[in-house]
């Protein structure tokens, strides 16, 4: 991505810019391991920490950046947070059409494209039908 790399040379050729800092705290809707049946609308909500000395500056996002993307959103904008604030970001998405496991990766970006914080939101979805199909296999292969 062109924007990213030149924003990204800016950002590191910028003696006054400093990176913000940020943590993720927990997952707000959708938790590890939670299903979601196929070809449904749902927010994801992740909760998220200024974790640094500084507010974070104008602009910055929460950006789809790899894997499966769970609808048309490929960003969100997420309101300046000042430090050790701590907010929810939510993004509206919709689970594949096929029961399966399926991964999104997100990432904070400044107005710049400047990625921070170090850590992907991952977005898992796995379909109920798939869990209940292999409890089904397994059950079949257990009996006396």
């Amino acid at each position: 991505n062109l924007q990213a790399a030149i924003g990204a040379y800016y950002d590191f050729e910028s003696p006054n810019i400093s990176v913000p800092s940020m943590s993720f705290v927990e997952d707000v809707t959708i938790g590890e391991g939670e299903s979601i049946p196929p070809d449904t609308q749902f927010i994801k909500t992740w909760r998220i920490q200024n974790s640094g000395a500084e507010a974070w500056p104008p602009g910055v996002c929460l950006k789809y950046v790899g894997g499966d993307q769970f609808g048309h959103v490929n960003m969100v904008m997420v309101r300046s947070l000042e430090p050790q604030e701590i907010a929810d970001v939510s993004v509206q998405m919709c689970s594949p059409s096929r029961a399966g496991m399926y991964q999104g990766q997100w990432r904070m970006c400044t107005a710049t494209g400047l990625y921070y914080g170090g850590e992907y939101f991952l977005m898992q979805a796995r379909a109920k039908e798939l869990r209940q199909h292999l409890a089904s296999f397994t059950a079949l292969f257990t009996k006396s």
